[in-house]
């Protein structure tokens, strides 16, 4: 891992930590959706109705994902994309 990115990481808080890994995590899952269908950027904005910036913005966890836009990519590629752990004694 690249010095710079080391310490960067390391001033993060928890929740900072949370949200950057959660954004990876996405992008990951896109990108794999995408590779799986040799999709190329252009075709990730086609499939998810965006323009090309925003596309790479989700291949590369820099978007700024809401609620809307996590159920959406979830209903296109039939995948549960944020899990939400309910409390058992509910």
């Amino acid at each position: 891992m690249r010095v710079e990115l080391k310490k960067e990481l390391e001033s993060l808080d928890k929740f900072e930590f949370r949200e950057l890994s959660s954004a990876i995590n996405i992008a990951n899952t896109i990108r794999h959706f995408a590779d799986e269908r040799q999709f190329n950027t252009a075709d990730v904005a086609n499939t998810f109705g965006v323009d090309d910036i925003t596309a790479s913005r989700l291949l590369a966890g820099t978007h700024e994902f809401d609620i809307k836009t996590l159920s959406k990519i979830g209903v296109i590629m039939d995948e549960e994309i944020i899990k939400v752990k309910r409390d058992a004694k509910s």
